[in-house]
């Protein structure tokens, strides 16, 4: 039998296994406790970063080179989405953390240019941010 972090309940090897292996695609790592007892609580951040520091290793043993991967790769795209700075850029999905109090923000991969406040193409010509032109209301 095997245990998660954080919980005493009992999982058979496959059962194991597949929790994560299915879960991670079809519900992502930010729901992957325990699935019976659904500790612990993975909206904590050190409950979270206990949680998979502590997992790793057995999940390494456990799961294919690709699935563990797609793992990891999810936790570090988690992780990134609570950076206030890091932003998805919109032309080609690239994510990177912009640090300028201004625009445009340059994406490293395709060089397209955008307002890092609402996503839209950056144009010179107009104020900075069209959410702002809008205006209230």
């Amino acid at each position: 039998m095997q245990w998660l972090p954080g919980c005493s309940c009992p999982l058979c090897p496959e059962c194991f296994r597949l929790h994560f292996m299915v879960g991670v695609q079809e519900r992502g790592v930010g729901a992957l406790g325990c699935p019976s007892c659904s500790h612990p609580d993975l909206r904590d951040n050190a409950q979270h970063l206990w949680y998979w520091s502590t997992l790793e290793l057995q999940l390494q043993s456990c799961l294919d080179p690709d699935t563990f991967d797609f793992v990891t790769q999810k936790l570090m795209e988690l992780d990134l989405l609570q950076d206030p700075q890091f932003q998805w850029f919109p032309h080609c999905s690239f994510g990177f953390i912009f640090e300028a109090e201004r625009g445009p923000a340059q994406c490293p991969q395709c060089h397209q240019c955008c307002c890092p406040r609402c996503q839209y193409p950056w144009d010179p010509s107009t104020p900075p941010c069209p959410v702002l032109r809008l205006g209230p209301g």
